[in-house]
């Protein structure tokens, strides 16, 4: 914190790309204070947890199905083996 606020005074950093800790601070207040911000926060989370709940929805669905169906399983067994060691955040933006 204390060299976030050091480094746009000193010139190191733009203050245009890192602004000083202290501004930033007052800046979080002023949202905090906003009811938009608390709006949009609820309105974020609210999707956050509908595209929770149909991801693990369907989740839990087509792995029961190919889980329960041996002829699903030999079909998609490669592609879940090949898919396995990648880390999930690798695949989050993977469509895009």
């Amino acid at each position: 914190m204390i060299l976030v606020q050091i480094l746009p005074y000193s010139g190191i950093v733009s203050s245009r790309y890192l602004p000083p800790s202290s501004d930033i601070g007052r800046a979080l207040a002023t949202e905090l204070n906003d009811r938009a911000f608390w709006r949009a926060l609820g309105e974020t989370m609210s999707g956050w947890a509908i595209g929770l709940a149909i991801a693990v929805g369907a989740g839990v669905v087509l792995g029961v199905a190919i889980g329960s169906v041996p002829a699903l399983r030999a079909l998609t067994a490669s592609t879940i083996e090949f898919l396995r060691p990648i880390p999930s955040v690798a695949l989050i933006r993977w469509p895009c």
